[in-house]
């Protein structure tokens, strides 16, 4: 459970802090975000869209060929972060999903659940339209 910061302004200084509650305070464990964290949440976005959940798929001759559609958790510390990319050839070449620039692992994790609620909305909207469509068309 990701905890919220709150903006709070002091009266008697004219200044405002940033505080977060103290999980002893509220009896809950903050969850660290991580790169396994990051990869789960990549994996679960692969399987909604039905797409493999591993970059790369063996053939039969032994050679490597990379799965088309696939998305892909990419990480460089020394750059700043995380960065989300979609495979777009069968020789591995990659673009961004999500923004062209790196972010830190609990930014990451914020990204892609935005970016599956938007496909959720969009799948539901969508399935309403289509049944409106059929209820015409059977009417």
């Amino acid at each position: 459970m990701e905890f919220l910061r709150l903006r709070v302004y002091q009266l008697g200084t004219g200044t405002d802090e940033a505080i977060r509650p103290k999980p002893k305070q509220q009896g809950v464990t903050p969850m660290r975000i991580n790169r396994k964290f990051l990869e789960a949440k990549v994996a679960y976005l692969n399987q909604y869209l039905g797409q493999s959940t591993e970059a790369w798929t063996k053939q039969a001759d032994g050679r490597y060929r990379a799965n088309v559609g696939t998305y892909v958790l990419n990480h460089n510390s020394i750059y700043g972060g995380y960065c989300l990319n979609r495979i777009c050839t069968e020789g591995g070449g990659q673009s961004h999903a999500i923004g062209s620039k790196r972010v830190p692992a609990s930014q990451m994790a914020d990204l892609i659940s935005a970016f599956l609620e938007g496909m959720r909305l969009q799948d539901e909207r969508l399935n309403q339209e289509y049944a409106e469509i059929a209820n015409r068309l059977t009417a």
